[in-house]
């Protein structure tokens, strides 16, 4: 047998994503909420839930894992959501943050090209 928590910490799941392993009598093993968890365990088999907690929008899935003897334990999948621009593709956060940090620095640019032309002047012919 393995032990639950070890089978939790060597599967990699996507970022933001977390598993809970929860036993016949509702004990878990895992890093997600124990609402989050419960919610889940409740949930159809193989459909994704949405579910709030304390303000927050998850999305939260259940699978059951069967032993010979039937039904073992459930593992539940969850992640919070998050809709804004971060999730557009991965590292998103990252590339709009650096973008913003290219047109600051072209703005300033502009700035210190237009400080140095004098504008003011009047061209004689």
């Amino acid at each position: 047998m393995v032990e639950g928590a070890k089978l939790l910490d060597e599967v990699q799941l996507g970022e933001g994503t977390e598993l809970a392993l929860v036993g016949a009598t509702g004990a878990f093993v895992g890093r997600l909420p124990e609402s989050i968890v419960q919610h889940g365990r409740g949930c159809d088999v193989d459909r994704i839930a949405q579910v709030t907690l304390d303000g927050e929008p998850w999305l939260v899935q259940r699978y059951p894992l069967a032993g010979p003897e039937g039904r073992v334990a459930d593992i539940v999948v969850a992640r919070k959501t998050d809709a804004g621009l971060g999730t557009l593709f991965p590292h998103a956060r990252g590339v709009l943050a650096g973008a913003a940090l290219v047109l600051v620095a072209l703005v300033i640019a502009g700035f210190a090209i237009a400080r140095r032309r004098d504008l003011v002047s009047t061209r004689v012919p």
